[in-house]
C-alpha cells in the first residue's frame, strides 16, 4: 500500500504547478493513504475549445436543464456551500461539473442563475468574476469571459 506524508513544499508545488486540487494535507508525523480523487487541474484552453466545438452542434442550453443540473444531489450540495460560505471549492467544483462540461452552450444568465451576480473583470463587459473564499488565496478568483452571444467561451482562475 502506498503511503503519503504531505510537506508543505509538495502543496506548494501542487499550487504552482496551476493544479486546482491537492491531496489532504496531513499534521505531524501520522500518514495516510492517497487521496481518491487524484490531483487534477482544471480545463486548459486548448480542452474548453474542443468542448465548445463539440457543443456547436447541439441545441442551446436552458433554463431548465440548469435548474435540473442544481436539482442533482452533488450539484446542490455545492451550490449551499458557495451561497452559503463562499467556498472556494465548492466553486471549483460548480464550474468543473456544470459550467464547462456546457462551453458553448451556458449563457451569462445561467451563470448568473447559478453563482449569483457577480462584476466584471477589468471593466470588461464580457466577464464575470466569482471570488471564493480560500486558506491560500492564490487562484482563487473564477473569470469566467463569455463570447459576442454571451455563451461562456474561457474560464481562468487567477489571484488577486
Amino acid at each position: 500500500m502506498t503511503r503519503w506524508r504531505i510537506t508543505a513544499s509538495l502543496v506548494v508545488l501542487v499550487v504552482l504547478a496551476g493544479c486546482s486540487r491537492a491531496p489532504v494535507a496531513i499534521s505531524g508525523s501520522s500518514s495516510t493513504t492517497p487521496c481518491a480523487d487524484p490531483i487534477q487541474c482544471t480545463r486548459s484552453p486548448e480542452e474548453l475549445a474542443e468542448i465548445r466545438q463539440r457543443n456547436r452542434d447541439r441545441p442551446p442550453f436552458t433554463s431548465a436543464e440548469l435548474r435540473t443540473l442544481m436539482e442533482e444531489p452533488e450539484h446542490a450540495a455545492h451550490l449551499r456551500l458557495w451561497r452559503d460560505q463562499r467556498s472556494y471549492y465548492a466553486l471549483l467544483e460548480l464550474i468543473e461539473g456544470v459550467i464547462q462540461p456546457e462551453v458553448g452552450l451556458i449563457r451569462k444568465q445561467d451563470v448568473r442563475e447559478l453563482l449569483g451576480d457577480a462584476p466584471t473583470y477589468n471593466e470588461n463587459a464580457r466577464t464575470l468574476e466569482y471570488a471564493g473564499e480560500r486558506p491560500l488565496p492564490y487562484g482563487s478568483h473564477a473569470v469566467i469571459e463569455f463570447d459576442e452571444r454571451d455563451t461562456v467561451e474561457t474560464v481562468e482562475w487567477v489571484s488577486e
